[in-house]
């Protein structure tokens, strides 16, 4: 395991805890100041570091992904190097129990990277890292890129890296041949273990991918032209639609769900609570798709316009109004009208994993909004979704049907109480969204003998039930307030100290497949509105199994969440 590898796996640690449900309405209604002190203390009896921030929430165990020689292939598809597993259709309105509204299905979507499986653009490139002439990686010194993100600045010895995802089919097992194509002037090839047979002609470049368990390759430029830069460099493989953006695969995947949160995809900006500004973000036209502060807004807008899905924005807690007006703007120009946007601020403000926590405490203690820790920072949470919600609403005057405004609350009648009587907030949002995860924190032995997995099981059932009844508690907060109740996040939490493979194999008993469906049932029959999952892919960890399928293209026979939900879908949302 390389040492990127690890501090990826470290970094997950607190991120696994980003929704935890460990701190009680009563605890925090009662003394916040003795709940938080425990939770920090819980995370750090773990061997964590509260971190400021990680490009991750799940991490896909990349020594279980297929090999060359016992991958399986995806039912339903073809042999050709892209394909379409399955049919899928788009969400749409389930009905419900009477005075119930009619559910809805959304997803979290984690953002690329290069290690996972979850390849969503077509293009495998990501962004720019440096190597020295000692052949040592670094982060890419902003000089030495202009303004659209393009090398041209390169010093003796060195070169521009761009790291590739990796390809569909080589998460199936298969080799893959991949096409490279660039502009502009300089001196192109390949590396990394997977690249076979590479070959250079003109300004194309072509090699086989070949899996190596979950190594990847990257485009290497050795020389560029400053006034000529090598630029809009694409590699996908070589019969892919050189014109399209999206994965197909993924495509048909994600469009089963009807609504989509952006929040990782957002992931400087949002988790890690950094600067941004307007006019350096990444955008569209840009050499890479995403930037510090994430991916370009206009790819979130162009992906749910062609799956006909509703997008969840996160709006930058460090955004200006500048740039909080212009955010809105782009989502009312280039959004399909007859979509809705969902608009939040950050994510899970109440949440002290998260840096934007402290922020938002200190910035209310300085506001003199309360004295009390806890409330000052909930109540400069609430202050600031009106800010961000005034500006808004004035760029969708006279369209405000197009965007719910939305105000996320840790799961619990008093958390959602709060916030929503601060000032005139509740006049300011559309919907309050929690996250009303089934959890468990299994110790080290849990799960050692069959007594202990039924016991844990147990336990997450009489979990769902506790979850589904504290979510009717803050569905009476928002009807108090004549407002929707939905989930930014939702599924199971199930973290502890047992052995992974122990883990894993809970994961994927017969019996997590029935708590979803259970889920599922009892939120659309007593709940109702629109339930997000968390998330599309990520495998299995010590720090959690967060997504539906471990990879793009997973089979569904394979996938026991995701079928869970397929199947619900099948027979309850769509009709």
């Amino acid at each position: 395991m390389n040492r990127v590898r690890k501090t990826k796996l470290r970094l997950i640690g607190a991120m696994a805890l980003s929704s935890t449900v460990m701190m009680g309405t009563a605890a925090v209604a009662a003394s916040t100041a003795s709940a938080f002190l425990l939770y920090t203390a819980s995370i750090k009896l773990k061997g964590l570091n509260l971190v400021k921030w990680a490009d991750v929430l799940s991490v896909l165990t990349l020594a279980s992904l297929p090999s060359t020689s016992s991958g399986t292939k995806p039912s339903g598809s073809s042999t050709t190097t892209i394909s379409t597993p399955g049919s899928a259709t788009t969400v749409g309105s389930g009905s419900a129990a009477t005075g119930v509204p009619a559910m809805k299905l959304g997803l979290n979507l984690t953002a690329p990277t290069t290690w996972m499986g979850n390849r969503s653009f077509l293009n495998l490139l990501s962004g720019w890292r440096l190597s020295n002439a000692q052949g040592g990686w670094s982060d890419m010194p902003e000089d030495r890129l202009d303004a659209n993100k393009r090398l041209i600045d390169l010093r003796p010895g060195e070169s521009g890296i761009r790291q590739m995802a990796l390809p569909t089919r080589s998460l199936w097992g298969e080799s893959v041949d991949i096409i490279c194509r660039w502009q502009g002037t300089g001196s192109v090839g390949v590396g990394g273990t997977p690249a076979k047979n590479s070959r250079v002609s003109g300004k194309t470049l072509t090699f086989t991918f070949v899996p190596q368990g979950g190594a990847s390759a990257w485009l290497r430029i050795a020389s560029t032209s400053p006034s000529d830069p090598v630029r809009n460099a694409d590699c996908r493989e070589v019969d892919a639609d050189p014109n399209a953006t999206f994965d197909p695969t993924y495509l048909a995947e994600v469009k089963r769900y009807g609504v989509l949160r952006f929040m990782k995809w957002s992931y400087g900006g949002v988790e890690g609570n950094l600067p941004v500004r307007w006019e350096t973000r990444a955008k569209q036209g840009d050499e890479i798709v995403a930037g510090p502060d994430g991916v370009a807004l206009e790819y979130m807008i162009q992906l749910a316009n062609e799956l006909k899905a509703d997008p969840w924005f996160c709006v930058p807690w460090n955004a200006d109004d500048e740039y909080v007006r212009k955010f809105a703007e782009l989502v009312r120009t280039r959004l399909d009208p007859s979509l809705k946007a969902y608009v939040e601020v950050s994510n899970e403000v109440w949440n002290y994993v998260y840096p934007v926590t402290t922020q938002a405490l200190k910035e209310g203690k300085a506001a003199g909004l309360s004295s009390n820790d806890h409330m000052a920072m909930l109540s400069r949470y609430s202050q600031k979704t009106g800010q961000v919600m005034d500006i808004w609403s004035s760029v969708f005057a006279g369209q405000m049907q197009r965007i719910v405004r939305v105000a996320a609350v840790q799961t619990g009648a008093w958390n959602a109480d709060f916030v929503l009587s601060f000032g005139d907030t509740a006049k300011k949002v559309d919907a309050v969204a929690i996250a009303p995860y089934f959890a468990a924190n299994l110790s080290a032995n849990a799960l050692d003998t069959s007594a202990g997995v039924d016991a844990a099981f147990a336990g997450l059932a009489n979990d769902v039930n506790d979850r589904i009844a504290e979510s009717k508690k803050v569905k009476d907060v928002a009807t108090k307030f004549g407002l929707r109740t939905i989930t930014y996040e939702a599924g199971q939490h199930v973290l502890g100290s047992a052995p992974l493979d122990k883990m894993i194999a809970l994961q994927r008993d017969a019996r997590m497949t029935k708590l979803y469906t259970t889920y599922l049932t009892k939120w659309r029959d007593e709940v109702g509105d629109l339930m997000v999952m968390f998330a599309d892919y990520g495998g299995g960890s010590q720090w959690g199994s967060w997504g539906q399928r471990d990879y793009v293209g997973q089979p569904l026979s394979e996938a026991n969440k995701e079928r869970a939900v397929e199947l619900f879908r099948q027979s309850y949302i769509t009709r």
